[in-house]
């Protein structure tokens, strides 16, 4: 039976660190999740920020990007996705907290999917309302303002990585201190597959693809490549 773990939030992030040696290796990790998250390759060398450098605007079919209103307070990545099943692989959730100055007192959230066809399902799902348990008002979801187009990944690239190799190092604790000085960790969920004296297992669920799930696996891979294996695993918001 798997072991569920919490990652503590991340430190700052230290633009001393760097990851690698080569083309890609040369930037920091915070350069390489800029160009994730704007949907760059990790090794594009370009300005990110011209604007002809960007993908046109995205037609309203196309959007696979959600905004999700009235959300709890105390709303968190897992609690959030965790009310989402057999929908599709989410590309990246990013949580608004409140602002009582502002008259906000409830949670937003802006959901990504890999693909339109989860997200129409998602939306059509939602119709009535998101129900979040223990919360007694169902949450709106809309089609979010700014799109996002379908990710040109594989179908088996996700936001959970499978992670085996050495307990000393394939652990949820020893994987937190290897991450946090190169960049932000953001989990929805941790969990340890068991180990022998030789090998382990264990699971990690980011809230991003981009700027969470690829960015460790790269790090990993170059740091930890010749005795860590790293894949990925089943969204489970896709089953």
């Amino acid at each position: 039976m798997a072991t569920k773990l919490a990652l503590h939030p991340a430190d700052p992030l230290s633009i001393s660190q760097r990851v690698g040696h080569s083309s890609v290796d040369a930037l920091f990790p915070w350069q390489i999740s800029q160009r994730l998250d704007a949907r760059f390759s990790a090794n594009y060398q370009g300005n990110i920020y011209l604007e002809h450098n960007r993908s046109a605007n995205i037609p309203a079919d196309k959007n696979c990007a959600l905004f999700i209103t009235g959300l709890p307070p105390t709303i968190t990545v897992h609690t959030l996705l965790a009310t989402i099943r057999n929908i599709g692989r989410v590309f990246a959730v990013y949580i608004n907290t409140p602002e009582p100055d502002r008259g906000k007192c409830t949670c937003a959230a802006k959901i990504i999917f890999f693909e339109r066809q989860a997200a129409e399902r998602f939306q059509e799902r939602c119709q009535n309302g998101l129900h979040i348990p223990g919360h007694p008002f169902p949450a709106r979801v809309v089609w979010n303002r700014i799109g996002s187009a379908a990710a040109d990944t594989p179908p088996y690239v996700t936001r959970v990585l499978m992670i085996s190799g050495p307990p000393h190092i394939v652990n949820g604790a020893a994987l937190a201190a290897h991450f946090r000085p190169r960049f932000d960790i953001e989990v929805d969920e941790v969990l340890e597959h068991g180990a022998t004296n030789h090998q382990a297992l264990v699971e990690l669920r980011f809230e991003s693809y981009r700027c969470q799930a690829e960015v460790a696996r790269i790090a990993l891979m170059r740091e930890h490549g010749d005795v860590v294996r790293v894949y990925f695993g089943p969204d489970p918001c896709a089953v």
